[in-house]
């Protein structure tokens, strides 16, 4: 929030603050606090952030955010005129311009927050229902479809054939680049269980294998320590938020 880096994470953090309300049934939070404006706000912000980087014609459309800063480390600005990698429009993912490690995306659709941001927002649906305000009903239906059309896209773009297996990608750009990776935080691939992902699932499953092999470019090995770790730790430092996710 300081920094204003944009992570569809964030966004989903704020929806998952909101089950308060399953554990309280406390409406008055919610009317206290704007909750329906904030989330719709919400939706429009990850609506915006669908476009491509060009139109159909290849014309470099205005985009709804940019993000730059005098930096020492690629991780800490945004490439391309501060719009980041050319991100292929039409598939259903919401770009993302940061990890939840604050480090920049090297490919902007990125798959752990939209699983956790289709998860949360689905789950939130729910909690819309309740809300005394006219236009609860609409916006729950809008938060479902949303929902749904976001884990659907993840199932047609964000799976990729590796040897005999098929896994999830970190990153992709639609057009064809993907990154095969992890960055062991929280939303990361090993952690879309806590998404609504089901642990025994085969392409979580061979995804999963390989995060937690040699395969995975950060996947750090030592006589001590063995473990995923991410790219704001040096190669083959563990960081100390590492293990959660993990295990």
């Amino acid at each position: 929030m300081f920094e204003c880096k944009y992570e569809v994470d964030s966004l989903a953090a704020f929806l998952e603050v909101s089950y308060y309300y399953n554990g309280t049934s406390d409406l008055g939070f919610f009317d206290h606090f704007q909750w329906v404006d904030t989330v719709q706000t919400i939706m429009n912000t990850v609506l915006d952030l669908t476009i491509g980087t060009y139109d159909s014609g290849g014309r470099v459309l205005d985009q709804p955010y940019t993000w730059n800063r005098t930096a020492n480390s690629a991780t800490e600005t945004v490439s391309n005129l501060y719009r980041g990698h050319p991100v292929m429009g039409g598939t259903g993912l919401i770009r993302s311009f940061f990890r939840p490690s604050d480090d920049s995306c090297v490919y902007q659709l990125f798959i752990p927050a939209n699983m956790m941001f289709s998860h949360c927002l689905g789950l939130c649906a729910d909690i819309m229902l309740n809300q005394q305000n006219a236009l609860a009903p609409t916006m729950a239906s809008s938060m479902r479809n949303l929902s749904s059309s976001i884990h659907a896209a993840i199932s047609a773009y964000g799976i990729y054939q590796m040897d005999d297996d098929q896994i999830y990608a970190y990153e992709l750009d639609g057009y064809g680049s993907s990154n095969i990776m992890d960055d062991a935080n929280i939303p990361s691939l090993l952690s879309a269980p806590m998404f609504g992902y089901d642990a025994n699932d085969p392409v979580y499953q061979a995804t999963r294998r390989l995060l937690l092999s040699p395969a995975n470019p950060y996947y750090m090995r030592g006589p001590s320590l063995t473990r995923p770790v991410g790219r704001t730790c040096p190669s083959g430092t563990p960081g100390p938020r590492r293990p959660s996710s993990a295990s």
